[in-house]
Order: C-alpha cells, then sequence, then structure tokens
C-alpha cells in the first residue's frame, strides 16, 4: 500500500492529467458500484441478498468473518447463520 500526503497528492494532480484522470475515474467507478449494490440490495429479501452476493462474490466467505458477511447485507449473524443453512 502506498500512502502519500495530501500536499503531495494536489501535486501530482496538478502535474500529472493521467494520473487526475486515472483518480477521478476510479472515484466514478467506485461511486457507480456502490449506488448499485445499494439498489439492488435494498429491492431484496435477507435470502436473495445472500443468494446475489453468493453469485457476484463466491469466495468472500473463505476471506471474511460472518460478522462482517452480515453487516454488508444488514443482516445480524444469527439471520446469516440460519439463510445458510437453507442454501
Amino acid at each position: 500500500m502506498l500512502a502519500i500526503h495530501k500536499v503531495q497528492f494536489d501535486q501530482l494532480s496538478a502535474t500529472i492529467p493521467t494520473f487526475e484522470r486515472l483518480y477521478k475515474n476510479l472515484l466514478e467507478e467506485s461511486y457507480t458500484r456502490s449506488v448499485q449494490r445499494v439498489q439492488t440490495l435494498m429491492g431484496m429479501d435477507a435470502l436473495d441478498r445472500l443468494k446475489w452476493l453468493l453469485s457476484k462474490h463466491p469466495l468472500i466467505f473463505t476471506r471474511l468473518s460472518n460478522r462482517l458477511i452480515a453487516s454488508y447485507l444488514s443482516l445480524s449473524e444469527a439471520t446469516l447463520s440460519r439463510l445458510k443453512a437453507k442454501l
């Protein structure tokens, strides 16, 4: 991971237009994904949210704890466990 101070970041953006475009594109893509995720998840029930996550990111259950996954899906850990048992 690379960390730089805000002043250095601003200097990079001002002097290297490609860097600024790349950063802007990353922000736009991140925002778009976040909005799509929220819109998708809000219209689903709990089981559908779990199925959606499994289809989009099947390895997530091997990498993250149930607590984090439940939080991401706006569920309790107990609800997540019950739903996983149904699958």
